[in-house]
């Protein structure tokens, strides 16, 4: 089921959605996950990096839902880009 934006939601929380779509995909048989070759395990390398460069996953006054706390277009535009990476994922997925 995609992660929709709902309020109170945080950045993290849909991150680690996304973290665990690609980790299910990534352990698919290796038949299934292979489809597009290296492509998803670079995209998830992508992904990481990202995350831990404006500190997702951080510590509490270190985290990026901390920092966007008082800029809500900023924390929006990061959700909703994180809801349609989380989308895309399920529906490759489903694929399966």
């Amino acid at each position: 089921m995609a992660a929709q934006i709902i309020d109170g939601e945080s950045i993290q929380k849909l991150a680690e959605h996304c973290q665990k779509c690609f980790t299910e995909l990534l352990t698919m048989p290796a038949g299934d996950a292979s489809m597009a070759g290296g492509g998803l395990q670079a995209e998830h390398g992508r992904f990481n990096l990202w995350a831990s460069s404006v500190s997702v996953f951080g510590p509490s006054h270190a985290c990026l839902d901390y920092r966007l706390q008082d800029v809500p277009e900023a924390r929006d535009l990061f959700m909703a880009q994180l809801n349609i990476l989380s989308t895309r994922l399920e529906q490759r997925e489903s694929l399966q």
